[in-house]
């Protein structure tokens, strides 16, 4: 027999000790009674309401209350059939009463294995009438290591009172010091089970030299070590144990939630031929009632060669540890016989490792990795090891650059992950550090940043972490998914690309502070979120650099803003593989997608969403959102959501358009048919407004029950046509004529077309044609006349326009008596008013940041004036007499009389040129 620590003696001084388990809480009642029930005696009127479990023992009377037999509804190992206590030092009841009797005597118990055994936990304790859930520690010194391993039940013993007694209880927990190590198996003489320490051949039983079965023939207790002899040509025999003390699948679970391996202590003899061949052991648990067969790390390779050897099992990443029905190891086959001895079975705790870069003039590149169940830091690129290390025995590894040196470290899960592992890099002061993480197809993983402590931060991985100090670049690959979430409120981002197949998120949280910019390739989704710090509802902004969206196998790259009024803008950004995903949150959000499919969901707020080129889905949610095509995008879905949405499409600048507008179902499809073809299809919006823009456009129109259709040929190059399919319905037509062609169309009780800027108008299909020539300025496009609120044209500045007289001579028309009002918002208007025969053109006048006011259009017709009385603008059409195209811009810093002087010229002279003897533009003082 051979016993020792097998590492170091620093090891030893960790792994040596009393047994322990964790801490646990077995009950809170959070979820009702949890089973609890009158075990014995009397109880009544057992419930549960707001965390506490409540009964009432009779007066006269005694009885126990306890938790559900088999602890089916505890909180920890509830489906176990007991829980295991090993190393714990009490039971914490938290216990009120109430009641007549000043005091009343109480035993706390258990029932454990075997047979249920009912043992008390240390001497009667007394409670006091209105004690309200004071705690009582019940010692379990009292229990053998057999029953502590294997709880039934836990519970109070009432003892006889006088009258009626009202309980709670709020709580019970396990409690005592958890250590570093447990044994399961240590086959010395006197241990349970005949020394087995439930020891089986569990599978593979042709394996092992006279096994019959699942039981623990054909292995034998030599000097205080399980032997077995080990079949050659075959494969091995399946060793399981069970919790140490029971054979067999008696429901007998062991709790390993507070250890990171189990320990192996296994040597092997071939006997009289000796090829000392190495063969392969895996390592497993069986979990849960299903018996669930995981795997522990990957296969380690054992020489059979007499030497006892230590073999570290992690538990890393492992699920359901608390309730492991076996521990065990499979023998992979292999030639020759081999007789093996395990001379124990342990489970342990990590410890804390540490280790310092060497000194180089030219920095250190290293590289962490697993190599079969070790882990190792080898120097880059001579692969020089640092150190090798079980990987089970170590957690977290701390590696410390050196100062003013370059060092970077490369942490690689190519051979394999580390499980929950966590590694610490420390670059130290000076020097440019890096860290390279390289996930090699790892799932998912978050990056976070330090608030305030740019070049720190850490990747979140499942199970580990990997923490930064005092690094510059940080650089991820071969990960399905990255999410990095800022630190704090108002991010300012740019998404950039460093180098071919590579992007960076660099920029600064927290109203300026730069946090750790991390470059990444290789990862199929990246989940950019500025909102999952917020404290706030800060305005973040998102750039796109226009080198896009480049990463090598990226998928799909998706911007969370939360709320705040954020701007997101990935115009310009080229055209890549990879899907743009925006999610902008509540608040008044910008965003402008790429040359990409991109994905565009605003939130609460009135926003505005530009899918830019691409085959985009625009969705607008909540409030009154615009959707907005510009001419060179690609086929988009556009959703407005709740609220009064408009979709906005703006046609090709220098080329006509033929556009094709017709509702299909709930939706309503448009498409340009000609160009470079695309087609939105748009849901829940509640207006389509369409720019044709340059060239002679064609809008071929089928109104909607839902759209409110506004249509602008736009410029005034002559051939926009407008054709609107009646489908067999009656149509009435409104025409205006300020500033061209305008009016409206109305397809019986669908919503109304509008359109201004059409030279031809056309409706087909119609059932009842009638058109009424009224010339109504339409809503939107024609000026109101001056109120009271509004400011006229200075004196000097009013240009009035006279009818024509008997004879050529010009005649002044006396000023307007109307009142100038200072406007109360900077505004830019200009509007007919019509007095007597005398049209005034009066205006107010702001000139801003961008300059004069845009560009104006004014049509003077002939015809009768109405008998109304101004306001009144209609008249009746005949023909057109004057045509005028008015520049009103102006640089910044000129007055408002410049820009009133250049347009009362304009106007003069497009009068006296158009009309001459018909009409007189004249300029009245005053």
């Amino acid at each position: 027999m051979r016993k020792a620590c097998l590492f170091t003696a620093v090891l030893c001084a960790f792994l040596g000790g009393a047994s322990a388990q964790s801490p646990q809480l077995l009950n809170n009642f959070d979820s009702g009674t949890e089973g609890w029930f009158q075990n014995f005696g009397t109880i009544n009127i057992v419930s549960a309401s707001g965390g506490l479990l409540t009964w009432v023992s009779p007066g006269g009377t005694s009885g126990a209350i306890s938790d559900s037999f088999n602890n089916t509804n505890a909180l920890f190992q509830p489906n176990a059939g007991g829980v295991d206590l090993t190393g714990m030092s009490s039971l914490n009841f938290h216990l009120g009463y109430t009641g007549s009797d000043p005091t009343i005597d109480v035993q706390f118990f258990v029932q454990a294995s075997p047979s249920s055994t009912y043992v008390a936990l240390g001497p009667d304790q007394t409670v006091s009438a209105g004690a309200k859930n004071l705690i009582f520690s019940a010692p379990l010194s009292g229990l053998t290591p057999e029953q502590i391993a294997y709880i039934r039940t836990w519970g109070i013993n009432i003892r006889s009172h006088s009258a009626d007694a009202n309980f709670s209880l709020g709580f019970v927990s396990s409690s005592g010091t958890p250590l570093f190590s447990r044994q399961f198996a240590t086959f010395e003489p006197g241990t349970p089970d005949g020394e087995f320490n439930s020891a089986i051949v569990n599978f593979d039983g042709a394996g092992v030299q006279g096994n019959s079965g699942q039981n623990n023939s054909g292995l034998s207790v030599v000097g205080g070590s399980l032997q077995w002899l080990d079949l050659g040509g075959g494969p091995g025999g399946a060793i399981s144990i069970f919790n140490g003390f029971n054979t067999g699948f008696n429901g007998r679970p062991t709790d390993l939630s507070n250890y990171d391996y189990i320990h192996w202590a296994i040597s092997g003899d071939e006997g009289v031929v000796k090829t000392i061949s190495p063969v392969n052991l895996q390592f497993f648990l069986q979990t849960t009632n299903g018996f669930t067969y995981s795997v522990l790390g990957p296969d380690q390779s054992f020489t059979p060669d007499g030497t006892l050897y230590s073999f570290y099992a992690p538990l890393g990443n492992v699920g359901n540890t608390d309730f492991v029905q076996t521990i065990g190891m499979n023998v992979a086959g292999h030639p020759q016989d081999i007789t093996f001895s395990v001379d124990f079975i342990e489970a342990g705790q990590a410890f804390p490792y540490s280790f310092s870069l060497p000194p180089s003039s030219s920095g250190t590149v290293s590289r962490l990795q697993l190599n079969g169940s070790n882990l190792e830091l080898i120097q880059e690129p001579t692969g020089t090891p640092l150190f090798s290390i079980p990987a089970a025995l170590v957690n977290p590894i701390t590696i410390t650059g050196v100062a003013d040196q370059d060092d970077m470290l490369i942490i690689d899960y190519s051979n394999a992950a580390f499980g929950n592992i966590s590694v610490n890099f420390l670059g130290g002061d000076g020097g440019n550090d890096s860290l390279e993480f390289i996930g090699a197809g790892y799932p998912a993983a978050e990056y976070h940043v330090s608030d305030g402590m740019n070049g720190s931060g850490g990747i979140l991985l499942n199970g580990g972490t990997i923490v930064f100090t005092g690094l510059e670049p940080v650089t991820m690959s071969g990960i399905g998914v990255i999410d990095f979430e800022t630190p704090a409120n108002e991010d300012d981002i740019l998404v950039d690309s460093p180098g071919a197949g590579q992007n960076r998120v660099s920029g600064t949280s927290n109203g300026g502070v730069p946090f750790e910019a991390l470059t990444f390739y290789d990862v199929t989704t990246f989940i950019l979120d500025t909102g999952f710090n917020d404290v706030t509802a800060p305005n973040d902004v998102v750039v796109i650099d226009p080198a896009g969206l480049v990463a090598s196998n990226l998928v799909d790259f998706q911007i969370l803003t939360g709320e705040g009024d954020d701007i997101v803008n990935g115009q310009g950004a080229i055209a890549t593989s990879a899907t743009l995903t925006v999610n902008a949150g509540p608040g008044v959000d910008s965003v402008t997608g790429t040359f990409d499919a991109d994905i565009i969901l605003s939130g609460p707020g009135n926003d505005t969403l530009v899918g830019s080129r691409g085959n985009d889905q625009i969705f607008g949610e909540e409030d009154n959102d615009t959707l907005i095509w510009n001419n060179g995008d690609n086929t988009d879905l556009m959703e407005g959501g709740p609220g009064d949405d408009v979709v906005l499409v703006n046609g090709a600048p220098a080329a006509g358009d033929h556009f094709k507008m017709r509702p299909n179902g709930m939706r309503f499809d448009f498409d340009r048919i000609n160009l470079i073809p695309f087609t939105l299809d748009i849901g829940t919006s509640e207006t389509l407004d369409v720019n044709g823009l340059g060239g002679d456009d064609i809008f071929d129109v089928t109104a909607s029950a839902d759209l409110f259709i506004d249509l602008d040929g736009f410029g005034h190059v002559t051939g926009d046509t407008l054709n609107v399919d009646a489908q067999g319905q009656s149509v009435m037509v409104s025409k205006g004529v300020f500033p061209l062609p305008n009016g409206t169309i109305q397809v019986d009780s669908l919503q109304p077309i509008v359109y201004s800027n059409m030279e031809d108008v056309n409706i087909l299909n119609q059932l009842a044609p009638t058109e009424t020539e009224t010339s109504v300025p339409t809503q939107t496009e024609t000026p109101l006349p001056p109120t009271a609120t509004e400011t006229l044209v200075p004196p000097t500045a009013t240009e009035t326009l006279v009818p024509p007289t008997a004879t050529s001579t010009e005649t002044e028309i006396p000023t307007s008596t109307e009142t100038e009002v200072p406007s109360p918002t900077p505004t830019n208007t200009f509007g007919p008013v019509v007095q007597a025969a005398t049209l005034t053109i009066s205006c107010s006048c702001t000139i801003g940041i961008y300059g004069g006011p845009d560009p104006f259009h004014i049509r003077i017709v002939g015809g009768t004036l109405p008998e109304a009385d101004p306001p009144a603008v209609s008249c009746e059409v005949f023909n057109s007499l004057v045509d005028c195209q008015i520049d009103c811009s102006a640089e910044t810093g000129f007055g408002c009389d410049v820009v009133l002087g250049n347009v009362t010229r304009q106007i003069i002279n497009c009068i006296n040129t158009q009309a001459a003897g018909v009409v007189v533009g004249v300029t009245v003082a005053g």
